[in-house]
């Protein structure tokens, strides 16, 4: 991969990803209504300019926060009737309606960032032409998932006149998920260990991996996930330049850092939840 997309926030804050103590600089965000440069093949062209959401119009940012408030509540529900899980383990498997990785982080952890749809692989694999139709539909995909589920006919009650910007709502998806996301990664690191995984269990550990690492570090979310898988690596970018490697190693997952040292992932996962727990 030649390059990345630079992605924009909403909050067009510059930040850093956290890792192990050491601050890794993250990728700049641009100032204002610019073009968005993107650098890689030009294999997702549409024939249309990069969305940028802060180009977009005050509708569309509009209707998409109160979309995103409304499936936040369905969330809620879900995690109240113990089904999250189970809807989180069919996106993260679902490799025909979800076969890009972005659709499903957008969905399960940075549902603040509608952008990163802008980096698919294979345009063909998104509904719609226009990123900001597709965005809306992710999120309406969600909503769908859970009241098949449960069964329900109505959408749960919500106040939609509620001004609650978009960096705050996808905290609060994160805060729903990412336990959640803890638990599926430690039912993996709780089987038994085996040196090599198949193809099949490697796609799906490292796309559990990338939302995870996006749902416990928001401001370096994954962007891109590349697998080798004739080394068996785990690539999550997050930036242009920056990215993370993880594998398993003498039966164990982990991530393989820059001087060669291996962080065991139950290790991490560890670290993190004591944070978490503690930023209650």
């Amino acid at each position: 991969m030649k390059s990345i997309i630079f992605l924009i926030s909403f909050s067009n804050v510059i930040v850093s990803f956290v890792d192990g103590g050491n601050s890794l600089p993250a990728s700049n965000t641009l100032e204002g209504c610019e073009v968005i440069v993107d650098e890689r093949n030009n294999n997702n062209n549409r024939g249309t300019e990069t969305f940028n959401p802060v180009c977009a119009s005050e509708n569309y940012k509009e209707n998409y926060r109160k979309k995103v408030l409304i499936t936040n509540a369905f969330i809620e529900h879900a995690s109240s009737a113990n089904i999250l899980e189970q809807i989180i383990n069919e996106l993260i498997d679902d490799n025909d309606d979800y076969e890009e990785f972005v659709t499903i982080n957008s969905m399960i952890a940075v549902p603040e960032l509608p952008q990163m749809l802008n980096l698919v692989d294979l345009v063909e694999s998104l509904p719609f032409k226009d990123i900001q139709d597709n965005s809306m539909h992710y999120q309406n995909e969600m909503q769908l998932k859970i009241k098949k589920l449960l069964g329900l006919v109505d959408e749960p009650a919500i106040d939609e006149t509620q001004k609650v910007d978009l960096e705050i709502l996808g905290q609060k998806r994160r805060n729903c998920t990412r336990p959640v996301l803890e638990n599926i990664i430690q039912r993996v690191l709780d089987q038994p260990e085996q040196d090599v995984c198949d193809n099949a269990t490697l796609r799906r550990v490292c796309r559990m991996l990338g939302i995870y690492i996006s749902a416990q570090f928001p401001e370096s979310h994954i962007n891109i996930l590349r697998i080798k898988y004739s080394l068996g690596d785990c690539i999550l970018y997050h930036g242009p330049r920056n990215h993370l490697i993880y594998k398993k190693q003498d039966g164990a997952w982990g991530q393989l850092k820059e001087d060669g040292s291996f962080h065991l992932l139950k290790d991490q996962l560890a670290e993190n939840r004591k944070k978490n727990s503690n930023d209650l």
